[in-house]
This record gives C-alpha cells, structure tokens and sequence, in this order.
C-alpha cells in the first residue's frame, strides 16, 4: 500500500508517496547486557511527485535539512510520534 503525504520542499508544493516502510522497534534489553538490541526500522523509500509526475529534479535539489525534515513528517504520519 502506498501512503501519501501532502507537503512542501522549499516553496514547491508537493506529493510524497510513501512506497514502503519498516515500523519501528525502540532498543531494548533483555537479560544479560551482552542482549542488548539497538533500535531499529522507522524508516521507508519515497518519492516526490509534482503535479502528477514524479520530480527527480526535486529529490536531487534537496539539502540534507530538507531530507531529515521530510522523514521526520513521514515518522510521524506512519509511527504517531
């Protein structure tokens, strides 16, 4: 199933279609310290649509706060938190 989520990158109105994802599973321990599992998932592939054509040229121009700011709105829709 693809989700989608309606945003902007810089000034461009866009259309981010979530392709698939990983749920996410915090880090634990269980028993001894040598079971302990680092947190992982919480993440998915994308891409960026524009006026109902895929805009490579978007992906490609953004910065790495654009990426981390874009992932961080797709954890939210997909993980409420």
């Amino acid at each position: 199933m693809i989700h989608i989520l309606k945003t902007e990158i810089g000034d461009v109105p866009c259309v981010v279609r979530l392709l698939n994802w990983e749920p996410y599973k915090p880090a634990y321990i269980s028993g001894a310290p040598e079971n302990c599992y680092e947190a992982s998932g919480g993440h998915g592939d994308w891409e960026v649509w524009v006026d109902d054509e895929r805009a490579k040229w978007l992906e490609d121009d953004m910065s790495a706060k654009d990426i981390e700011k874009l992932e961080d709105q797709l954890f939210y829709m997909m993980e409420g938190r």
